[in-house]
């Protein structure tokens, strides 16, 4: 029965508007970043003057097109972003844009960045979707069914992607240096020299508004986009957040995109209800004009000029009765699992190795660790001639460009990707067995320099091991200095202020007598003998029927304690008995268990601020986390409809959140 609920509800039909204008919004952006490789040249710099390339371990083969290939390559990929815009033969634009786009992805390790990673998933993702039912040329073309319609997967598997990347971003920020305000601190103190704000970015309260703020954001702006009522608030946050990115990085077009795909979590008729309004009184005239004396219009959709007028871009989608819901096949369900449950995995993949991961690298990739570490590095590679023990450094810009040194520099992988290379050219000159030591150097997050890699390991025997941790990979063991001003106090005084409103919002809901209300009247002695059915009516402002059993008024709320006690009391007194019934005990049990988490956390607090002990700081950890599981067990068992109940486990979450933090910053490395 779950596996069926679930299939009709992803399978159920939605209006195809907020599909169809992200996908020409995302074809827009994509002819954009095609003309900027072409503007600054990013084609030569990256794909054509490097005679060796970092390609990925899986994919070695793939190599560059010769002569002017690659950029008639970016010429065509701007076209395939065209018709993707216009929705001209879709699914093809989709499918050419994915190969091409994955291909120059491909070909080097050098210049990757998150957000190429997610144009290539999104572009795959558009060629299974029908992002051509609405305002598209497929459309005018009669290339494609009139439905205007799509099921919700479609919709939901897109959703689903940028829930992935803000939610992993944030958890990515959970570590220690993120939540002592580096790298943040490093690269504000470089724009201090900015207009209006410079002077606000060299004091630490700038440092932590942007660590916890970027931490805090990635982490709810999924939910917040999600739920209705607190959109219009993510929208506003998106803009500030992205805009202020945009200023402070030039992260490229990643800005643009996440603003873009806020499309596709508004209701899916929302763009057909904007066109409706900038087009209704624009075209009104012309349609008059066209159509004298109402004069008919012929069968719908009986010509390309028809689909062409914006009236079929804006006109509500009609409702169709479905006696049996449509149901997913197997295969698309399949697709949608495999799908998401490759985006859980692979971003985890790098608890599979000990260390650092912005240290070591390994598993770094694909985990959307977006802006999160800043590292230097001063990389030699030394070769030794085994036979007369004669050692010169490798001259690395005779193969690399200033970019490829640079950022192989700080990443191991590269390193001795590189070193392979540089063994095989020697062999080819003549040096049988070449020895390469790398003498590397890196400074993460502002640390003082420390050895990346072991100069004793030679790199030119050492084989790579996706699967396996690698050795000569020396651990992170320099610290970080210290902030000039502590943050705890800060967030202690959050977290407190978090307890405590969970704790009031609790006793609020339940105990409040604003919410004691019947809608039956209780009779006098008088009035019961003039109404031989006044028992009756007295037993119904308790809530019990005349045979006893508990028939409580649906109108009652479930939130409030005397109501609920109510439900167990069977006598005809309008006052509840003072003993407790075995279920009235249970009942204050649930009462207690709500509150006891938010006083456990409160108590912890207290006793870690006196005595430092951060064991006492796992405690609030854990009487948080028990505080956000009543607050939902209490949630959806009394009143799931009231936005006010789902306040009390959002309120434990976040205390949780918060003193996983302090538990963080309180522990030494």
């Amino acid at each position: 029965m779950r596996y069926l609920s679930l299939s009709r509800w992803l399978a159920r039909p939605v209006d195809a508007a907020s599909l169809g204008a992200f996908r020409l919004l995302f074809g827009a952006l994509m002819v954009w970043e095609v003309g900027r490789y072409f503007h600054y040249d990013f084609i030569g710099r990256y794909y054509v003057e490097p005679r060796f390339h970092f390609t990925y371990e899986f994919f070695p083969f793939v190599a560059p097109l010769p002569g002017q290939g690659m950029y008639w390559l970016f010429g065509a990929m701007g076209l395939f972003a065209l018709g993707l815009a216009l929705g001209f033969y879709t699914r093809w634009s989709a499918l050419l844009f994915f190969l091409s786009y994955t291909y120059v992805f491909l070909l080097d390790k050098t210049p990757y960045n998150n957000h190429y990673y997610l144009i290539s998933l999104l572009s795959f993702l558009l060629i299974w979707v029908d992002a051509q039912r609405w305002l598209s040329l497929d459309r005018w073309r009669k290339r494609i069914s009139s439905s205007q319609t799509i099921p919700f997967w479609q919709l939901f598997i897109l959703r689903a992607q940028f829930f992935i990347v803000y939610f992993y971003g944030g958890l990515a920020k959970l570590n220690r240096d993120w939540l002592m305000g580096e790298p943040v601190r490093l690269w504000l103190a470089e724009r201090t020299h900015y207009p209006l704000l410079g002077s606000f970015f060299d004091t630490e309260t700038a440092v932590y508004f942007f660590s916890y703020g970027g931490l805090l954001f990635d982490l709810a702006i999924g939910f917040l986009l999600l739920w209705r009522p607190t959109r219009l608030l993510a929208f506003g946050g998106l803009l500030f957040f992205h805009l202020m990115n945009n200023w402070l990085f030039s992260i490229g077009i990643f800005p643009f995109l996440a603003l873009a795909a806020t499309i596709l979590f508004v209701e899916p008729e929302w763009p057909r209800g904007i066109l409706s309004r900038l087009s209704r009184s624009n075209f009104r005239g012309v349609r008059h004009a066209h159509m004298p004396n109402g004069a008919a219009r012929g069968r719908a959709g009986s010509s390309n000029l028809d689909l062409l007028r914006p009236q079929s871009f804006y006109q509500p989608i009609p409702a169709s009765p479905l006696t049996q819901p449509a149901r997913l096949n197997l295969w698309t369900l399949s697709f949608i699992g495999l799908y998401l449950a490759l985006q859980l995995l692979i971003p985890l993949r790098h608890w599979l190795y000990p260390g650092e991961v912005s240290w070591a690298e390994e598993g770094h990739r694909f985990a959307w660790h977006m802006k999160l570490r800043d590292k230097e590095a001063r990389l030699e590679l030394k070769v030794i001639d085994p036979r007369t023990g004669q050692i010169w450094n490798a001259n690395l810009a005779e193969d690399l460009t200033a970019d490829q040194i640079e950022k192989m520099g700080i990443r191991p992988d590269m390193i001795l990707q590189y070193t392979h290379y540089l063994r095989e050219k020697l062999i080819q000159t003549g040096l049988d067995n070449p020895i390469i030591i790398a003498n590397a150097w890196a400074s993460l997050n502002g640390r003082p320099f420390q050895q990346l890699i072991d100069p004793r390991v030679n790199l030119a025997q050492v084989q790579p091991d996706l699967f396996a941790p690698s050795p000569w990979i020396l651990p992170l063991t320099t610290e970080l200095p210290r902030p000039v001003q502590p943050v705890l106090p800060g967030l202690t005084l959050i977290i407190l202020a978090l307890a405590n409103l969970g704790l009031a919002l609790t006793i609020y809901l339940i105990v409040s007598p604003k919410t004691v209300t019947t809608q039956a009247h209780v009779i006098s002695s008088d009035e019961g003998a003039r109404n031989p059915q006044g028992a009756t009516v007295k037993s119904k402002a308790l809530g019990i029927s005349p045979s006893g059993r508990n028939d409580m008024p649906e109108q009652l709320p479930k939130t409030n304690l005397l109501v609920r006690l109510n439900r167990f009391n069977h006598s005809d007194e309008v006052t509840p008995s003072i003993a407790l019934s075995p279920a009235q005990v249970i009942e204050l049990a649930k009462v207690m268990a709500n509150l006891l988490p938010y006083l456990g956390i409160l108590l912890a607090l207290a006793s870690w601020a006196m005595t430092g002990q951060p064991v006492y700081l796992g405690v609030a950890l854990l009487a948080a986390l028990l505080a956000a599981v009543w607050g939902f067990i209490w949630a959806v068992h009394f009143d799931s409809a009231a936005s006010l109940v789902w306040l009390s486990p959002f309120v434990g979450i976040l205390a949780g959140l918060f003193s996983l933090m302090l538990l963080i910053v309180s522990v030494p490395v």
